[in-house]
């Protein structure tokens, strides 16, 4: 056999192996990977929908498309976690393309997608590693830019959709640590021996068990997921930390560079939306400054409201909830879930 046939036949093996090796272990990831990868994998119907819904885990673990009032198989519940208006106006790029945008959508903005977070830099990876790949990525800037920063980025992006079990190595070395990325350390409630005793092999058995509920739940309920993965309501446990205010308060204006790009292509198409501002915990309010009007949320928003209007903006009333409401100091639980579908569907409704 001449050598360029075995160097080609040697890289097909090399790139079949890489995506089954993928296929076998995406399902020992951690939960916000492997809630993206059952979106990139979800086969979305053409048709005519009456409502999208498009954002970051508020709307995921918040909205019950059952009870929106619009028949669900008329609703295209797109919400994943640690969602971004880059990675929204990707969605949104390739729904136009494929001639399904549905009629009106619907778009949450928080604190944490208008400013500069490590939920921003969690974006880039999920986009990266759990997302189809996209050549708009590869030649629009503003897309480029944040996510590929550079020619390395570029060659790195196209090497791992090559080879996908490229993107799964640090992944599943985070959950193999000594400490897995997973587990978050509070030590009010645990003491450190308890973290140090976690098996990583079990730990990873564990996530692949936990990812099996994800998606028999999303299966069931359009898509959405709630975290505590029951329809309990159990109050929020979450130690709030005055560190929140620090977290939140670097303002990102390429954020909102990208959901007035948003806006103008939904403009363009003749598709109304609405932009949704979801309330945090009262305390987890008060903490991050949420109403603050030099808060990057209030900046974002008030920019929002010259581009587009006032009726474009629709900000949940936060005395509707309680902290029972509240899984954590962002996320609903199933009664927090209900209230929210509730406003939500009142609102379109008024429309």
């Amino acid at each position: 056999m001449k050598k360029e046939n075995f160097f080609l036949l040697s890289l097909f093996v090399l790139i079949g192996l890489s995506h089954l090796l993928f296929l076998a272990l995406v399902s020992y990831t951690e939960k916000n990977s492997y809630l993206w990868e059952l979106a990139r994998n979800r086969k979305i119907p053409i048709q005519n929908y009456e409502l999208g819904i498009i954002g970051d885990s508020q709307f995921l673990s918040g909205i019950i498309p059952s009870k929106l009032g619009i028949p669900v198989n008329k609703i295209l519940f797109l919400a994943r976690p640690a969602e971004m208006p880059e990675s929204i106006y990707l969605r949104l790029l390739e729904l136009k393309k494929e001639k399904n945008l549905p009629k009106k959508i619907l778009i949450n903005l928080s604190p944490i997608t208008t400013s500069k977070n490590e939920i921003t830099e969690s974006n880039r990876n999920l986009v990266q590693n759990f997302s189809s790949f996209s050549f708009e990525i590869l030649y629009n800037k503003r897309l480029s830019s944040f996510y590929l920063k550079n020619l390395t980025g570029g060659i790195k992006y196209i090497l791992s959709s090559i080879f996908p079990v490229l993107k799964l190595r640090s992944n599943l070395i985070t959950e193999m640590k000594l400490i897995p990325s997973s587990e978050r350390i509070d030590l009010s409630s645990r003491i450190l021996t308890d973290y140090l005793e976690i098996d990583p092999i079990q730990n990873l058995l564990y996530q692949k068990s936990y990812n099996e509920k994800i998606k028999i739940y999303q299966e069931k309920n359009h898509y959405s997921w709630n975290w505590s993965g029951n329809t309990s309501c159990f109050p929020m446990k979450t130690e709030l930390s005055s560190f929140l205010n620090f977290v939140f308060s670097n303002y990102r204006k390429e954020s909102l560079e990208m959901y007035i790009e948003i806006g103008n292509l939904l403009k363009e198409n003749n598709i109304e939306f609405l932009f949704v501002v979801i309330p945090f915990e009262k305390k987890a309010m008060e903490i991050v400054g949420f109403e603050n009007k030099l808060f990057p949320l209030e900046t974002v928003l008030q920019k929002l409201e010259l581009e587009f209007g006032k009726d474009k903006i629709y900000r949940v009333d936060k005395e509707k909830f309680l902290t029972e409401h509240f899984f954590d100091f962002t996320h609903l639980n199933f009664c927090g879930m209900n209230i929210l579908t509730n406003e939500l569907s009142e609102r379109l409704r008024r429309n």
